[in-house]
This record gives structure tokens, C-alpha cells and sequence, in this order.
């Protein structure tokens, strides 16, 4: 299990990872990483996008449950 911003995830949770142009794409949450002290930045999370099977390394921020959607059963 890991802590992501207000939620929990655990590996397998079905995720939307909101894209620069404001979309959001489907994916599955792996894993996170926390930023070391001697490289700074922000915290990342670990997804695999559903439309390609292939992987990611995003911002926290831009990783939200799809549980939360109700046109997307969890």
C-alpha cells in the first residue's frame, strides 16, 4: 500500500492520470516513489495506460481513483 496525496492506492487500483490538455486517460496503479533528498522534485507515481499496456512514470497530482467516477465501475 502507498500513501498518494488524499487518497490510498494499492498496486492493481484502476486510476485516470489527467493529461496536460486537460483529458485524462485510463491506467492501473503500480507503485510510488518518493523524491530522494539529493535529487529533489516531486513525488512519482508508477501506471500502466489500459489503451497502450504500456508504462509510466507520472506526478502524484495527476493520478486520481476512478472509483470516484460514477460512469466507471470500479
Amino acid at each position: 500500500m502507498s500513501g498518494l496525496g488524499d487518497g490510498t492506492f494499492w498496486a492493481g487500483d484502476p486510476v485516470w492520470v489527467m493529461q496536460s490538455d486537460g483529458t485524462r486517460r485510463a491506467g492501473q496503479y503500480l507503485g510510488a516513489r518518493e523524491a530522494s533528498a539529493w535529487t529533489g522534485g516531486s513525488e512519482k507515481a508508477f501506471v500502466v495506460y489500459l489503451d497502450t499496456q504500456s508504462g509510466g512514470e507520472v506526478e502524484v497530482d495527476r493520478v486520481v481513483p476512478r472509483a470516484l467516477d460514477p460512469w466507471c465501475a470500479r
